[in-house]
């Protein structure tokens, strides 16, 4: 257990780059490359989310295989099929849909009705949306140099931090795996803030 922290975030940093820059190359190729992208990230979120059941008399394995099944999901409802305008759940007009989902996963596993493998599936794909919908929103509605932008990402810092504090902490697989992805997340979200502010230079978008 020692290392399972690491491989958490290492394996989903790389899955998360990976699926970025496949989501960039294929849009700016060919719509049809992007479609089949999109097609496949949809059968990939289901395709893990079976091995995370399959495997789950290995908690880590299973585990994992939830995180990149919540991964793959956004990245077909939060950015496939909202670059093709069918979607915009990053629009805070989807906030009680956000919170009705958020709610009902974290009463099903507080009722342990819900696996915890599961819940990282979902609890993956509700905190990427979270904070991208947060941060959309001020975008958007009052500007990317907005003073509230900063404090907001200072605190989303401080939850890194946070995170990283209950890492060495934590006692179980689960403990050490959830606050691995909550540091994977703020930690990207404070990135994507100081992109904004131009900083430092930052990825490129998808067309």
């Amino acid at each position: 257990m020692k290392n399972t922290a690491f491989k958490t975030f290492l394996i989903t940093f790389i899955c998360f780059g990976g699926l970025y820059v496949l989501l960039v190359l294929s849009s700016r190729y060919s719509q049809t490359s992007y479609h089949i992208i999109g097609t496949l990230l949809a059968v990939f979120s289901i395709f893990a989310f079976v091995m995370s059941e399959l495997q789950k008399e290995k908690p880590v394995i299973a585990n994992q295989w939830g995180i990149l099944s919540g991964l793959a999901l956004w990245g077909f409802l939060g950015e496939y099929l909202e670059h093709l305008g069918w979607l915009d759940i990053a629009s805070w007009h989807y906030l009680p849909a956000l919170l009705i989902l958020t709610f009902f996963t974290i009463f099903l596993l507080k009722k342990t009705h819900l696996p915890v493998r599961f819940g990282f599936a979902f609890g993956h794909f509700l905190g990427i949306w979270t904070l991208h919908m947060l941060m959309i929103t001020q975008f958007e509605l009052l500007g990317k140099n907005h003073w509230s932008t900063y404090p907001t990402a200072v605190f989303i810092g401080i939850v890194a931090l946070f995170s990283y504090i209950k890492i060495r902490r934590a006692k179980s697989i689960d403990q050490k795996m959830v606050w691995s992805l909550v540091l994977l997340l703020t930690s990207w979200t404070v990135l994507e803030y100081i992109w904004a502010w131009r900083l430092i230079p930052g990825p490129c978008s998808i067309s």
